[in-house]
């Protein structure tokens, strides 16, 4: 599959780039920084970051899979980049000036009734942003002073939770809504009304990056 100009290699077990990870690319400012991608999946950031001027990356997931093809796709693009597998921070013990955090951050009611999210991927809870919260209230041990870190964030999921664990430290920097996919458009009377945004016909979530 292709990622900007990046053949990467994948498995139908993994979750694949997708919307998420094209609009969140290109708005971290990584040049000449030294960044951690949270949740990195197959690699799709990590290699985007090495080849865009990040001076280091480190990717890291907890699920098997992913592990397996971030290495391959960083050998493909002949990038150097650590790759450890853990839970969130469970592995790392260096610090960054820019964490990419693109975690779960969908519902998992609505991750269940679409096809996002392959068997064996960890998905989050009702709120859909426990993973995330777990991810920022960790974060400031691996920033360094005037670390920043981002935060793929979606509308199913409880903004005004995150809101709570954000606090005056930061918030959105780009938002997104983005037409629902054939699934869910089938499923929507399933879905939280609060969740999305109907504008005629077409029914949109919103995608929202976050900086702290």
């Amino acid at each position: 599959m292709k990622f900007y100009d990046y053949d990467l290699e994948y498995s139908e077990k993994c979750f694949t780039p997708s919307t998420v990870s094209n609009l969140t690319a290109p708005r971290i400012p990584v040049q000449g920084k030294k960044v951690l991608d949270l949740g990195c999946g197959i690699g799709p950031l990590s290699v985007y970051f090495a080849k865009n001027g990040a001076s280091w990356v480190t990717a890291t997931d907890i699920y098997e899979e992913h592990i397996k093809y971030a290495r391959l796709n960083a050998q493909k693009h002949n990038v150097d980049i650590g790759i450890v597998q853990g839970d969130l921070f469970e592995n790392i013990s260096d610090t960054y000036d820019i964490i990419c955090c693109d975690v779960s951050g969908i519902d998992r009611r609505v991750a269940e009734i679409t096809d996002w999210f392959p068997s064996g991927v960890p998905i989050a809870d009702e709120t859909g942003n426990n993973i995330i919260c777990k991810a920022i209230e960790q974060a400031p041990k691996y920033l360094n002073e005037g670390g920043e870190m981002y935060i793929c964030v979606s509308s199913f999921s409880d903004i005004k939770k995150l809101e709570e664990t954000v606090g005056d430290k930061g918030g959105p920097i780009f938002e997104k809504n983005i037409p629902f996919s054939k699934t869910l458009m089938e499923k929507h009377h399933l879905l939280d009304p609060n969740s999305f945004i109907k504008r005629g016909s077409r029914f949109m979530w919103t995608f929202s990056l976050w900086k702290i």
